[in-house]
Parts: structure tokens; sequence; C-alpha cells
């Protein structure tokens, strides 16, 4: 309820928050948190999958809502793909919740066990190269399984798994839970 105040009583109108913080606001009031929206022009959200029953009442609502559909692990600073949601292209995103494409300067490799790119369609790890990549972990002393290079750049290798679909956008699938972060 305080968030929904504050957003309302400061007249928020982009907001950044992870899906689950969404799904508490419906669960506590959820004609307020529609409500309370309608003033939102751009609603990111990043960190889990989207629930598409909680943001298709918000598009119906605010058709001039922008909602984004945000990826990337910390170790490439949070950001490198993003997907735009928004009240023309909701039916189509139902069918096809993807993460959407990479960031400008950014790329993601889908990967499979030998590190080898596979081809649209099919599934493997999504490795991630571009500036926002880190160089590594603090204090810990080998981690060259994960922060490496390829093709004489550096990467990341996530424990996410993905494929491009027909579009060419990304959609995750899930995660390596063996990989410890």
């Amino acid at each position: 309820d305080r968030l929904l105040q504050i957003i309302d009583e400061e007249k928020i109108t982009v907001l950044k928050i992870t899906p689950s913080i969404l799904a508490m606001m419906y669960r506590r009031n959820r004609s307020k948190t529609i409500k309370t929206l309608r003033g939102v022009r751009a609603l990111v959200l990043g960190g889990e999958r989207i629930n598409v029953k909680h943001i298709e009442p918000l598009l119906s609502n605010n058709p001039g809502l922008t909602i984004i559909n945000h990826y990337g692990p910390c170790e490439t600073t949070i950001g490198c793909c993003m997907k735009i949601i928004d009240a023309n292209s909701m039916a189509s995103y139902k069918i096809n919740t993807s993460i959407g494409k990479p960031f400008a300067n950014n790329s993601i490799i889908i990967v499979d066990q030998n590190f080898t790119e596979v081809v649209d369609g099919k599934q493997g790890k999504l490795l991630i190269q571009g500036p926002s990549v880190g160089c590594g972990y603090i204090n810990v002393e080998d981690d060259s399984n994960r922060f490496l290079m390829y093709n004489g750049k550096p990467a990341f290798l996530t424990s996410d798994i993905g494929f491009y679909n027909c579009d060419h956008e990304l959609s995750l699938i899930g995660r390596d839970e063996s990989v410890v972060k």
C-alpha cells in the first residue's frame, strides 16, 4: 500500500520493479494497483519471468503505457536485452513471451556444452558479449568458466537456457540450477 501511495503522490511516470513486486501489489489490492499505475508511462520489469495476467490489465486500462521486459544478469551490469510490450503488441507477446533483442553494442549468443554457437530455434546457454560485461568476481580465484574470451572478445556465460525464435528474439526456458552464483 505504501508503494502505491508513493507512486500516486509523487506522480511517478517511470517505474522499475520485479514482476514479484507487481504480483504482490495485485494480491494486496488489484483495483488500486491498476488505478494507481494509470499515471505510469513506462513500467520496466526485470529479474524474473513476467506473468502475462499481471500486465494485460495494465495495458488495457492504460493504453499509453509501455512495458519493458528487461533482462540481464548482474555480471553484465544488469541490462543487456529488452522487449517492449504495449497495447498493440500484447496479443503477440502472449503467444511469444520473449525477452527481446540485445541492446546495441551487445550480443547474446546461444551456445551448446562445447561452446559452439547453435542455430535459431535450438536451445543452449546464453553467452553475453559487449561493453557491459564485467571483468570477473571479486575474491574468486578461478572464474574463467563464467568470464571468458569467445571469438577474441570478453564474454560472460550465464546459467540461463534459451533460444532465438523465428523473429530472432530471445526466449528463456530455464536455468542450469547446478551453477552456483
